[in-house]
């Protein structure tokens, strides 16, 4: 939630989903840091199995998974 005015009133306002509540200290009680994430690419010039290539493809999609309902759980 960042300050904002509104019509000379001070509120808390949330970027992302609109919420908005009436701001009634000046002191800043805590501060909430946004972790970015980060992804790591490797390139390999190997050539790889038709068998080799699936398997891995699989194991992405795996954890492409995983990350994505771990992603809902946070909302």
């Amino acid at each position: 939630m960042v300050p904002k005015k509104d019509k000379k009133k001070k509120i808390l306002y949330c970027a992302k989903c609109g919420f908005s509540v009436p701001f009634k200290s000046s002191k800043v009680k805590e501060r909430v840091i946004p972790i970015k994430k980060s992804v790591e690419v490797v390139v390999d010039t190997e050539q790889l199995s038709g068998e080799k290539q699936q398997e891995m493809k699989e194991a992405f999609l795996e954890s492409y998974e995983i990350n994505e309902e771990e992603d809902e759980i946070e909302d």
